[in-house]
């Protein structure tokens, strides 16, 4: 388990007089896309995924708090 030190991404949003980045949110949103699909390959799901579990490190996402995921197999119902 690693230890986060920066700031959340709910932290972050609500920082008062935030100037928005365009640039900057494209950028989260790649790495929270590519966090989960990872998740995802990997037979967990988080179960948990808001802000607040979320964590910058200068520019980078981290999603933590894996406290309520769990690992799945992959049974595709067929309707």
């Amino acid at each position: 388990m690693e230890y986060c030190s920066g700031q959340t991404l709910q932290d972050h949003f609500e920082t008062p007089g935030r100037v928005i980045n365009r640039n900057e949110n494209f950028s989260f949103f790649k790495q929270l896309i590519n966090a989960v699909k990872h998740i995802h390959k990997n037979g967990f799901i988080h179960r948990d995924l808001k802000p607040a579990n979320v964590f910058i490190e200068g520019s980078i996402l981290k999603v933590g708090d894996f406290g309520l995921a769990r690992q799945f197999t992959s049974h595709i119902s067929k309707i």
